[in-house]
């Protein structure tokens, strides 16, 4: 079980898997997961109230997340 299954099964939350797209990545020398999901499916809100947590929870394996959304700036969420 991976981290984010572990945190979404702690929270309660309803991970929809299959409609979110998921990749790795490197960017700036470091190690990224990338996630994308369409905007039919999740506010940016809503995908930030879940990344902020997820992110502290994951605080041995992830420094920062970056949030990005359709016409917006990016957002570095940190631990």
């Amino acid at each position: 079980m991976d981290t984010l299954d572990e945190f979404t099964k702690s929270e309660d939350i309803n991970y929809p898997t299959t409609q979110i797209r998921q990749k790795i990545a490197e960017i700036g020398g470091k190690f990224a997961a990338i996630f994308e999901i369409a905007e039919d499916e999740a506010t940016c809100e809503e995908v930030a109230n879940f990344v902020r947590p997820a992110t502290k929870f994951a605080k041995n394996e992830v420094d920062f997340s970056l949030l990005k959304c359709p016409g917006e700036k990016p957002v570095v969420l940190t631990n």
